[in-house]
């Protein structure tokens, strides 16, 4: 993969409609962001590849990927969603990109004592 991929560490804020132990109102998350101009398809899956197997190896256990759309799809640890993953358009600047979760905290450490 050719391609740049950025990272950054953010607070993220929701307006989640029930706070429970996977959903918060705010936490902190590691995302990753990758502009892409070509072969889009394939670049989501290799990003994806990339973090089921460093979750795999972090976790020891087997993280399976859900598909909501042909372009959105989740990993999953114990059944609970680890990461999102997606294609993206930017209308301003019309560029595709792809998104990530590289870590969301807590969620993750949730998901592993489940």
């Amino acid at each position: 993969m050719k391609d740049r991929i950025y990272i950054g560490w953010t607070p993220c804020f929701r307006n989640e409609p029930v706070i429970d132990r996977y959903h918060q109102s705010e936490f902190i998350k590691l995302e990753l962001y990758c502009p892409v101009t070509n072969n889009v398809m394939g670049k989501l899956e290799y990003l994806m590849d990339q973090s089921q197997e460093v979750f795999n190896k972090l976790t020891n256990k087997k993280i399976s990927k859900e598909w909501i759309s042909s372009d959105f799809c989740d990993l999953m640890l114990n059944g609970i969603e680890i990461g999102s993953y997606g294609i993206r358009y930017h209308p301003v600047n019309q560029s595709t990109y792809i998104f990530g979760t590289a870590l969301a905290e807590p969620r993750f450490s949730e998901a592993l004592t489940t």
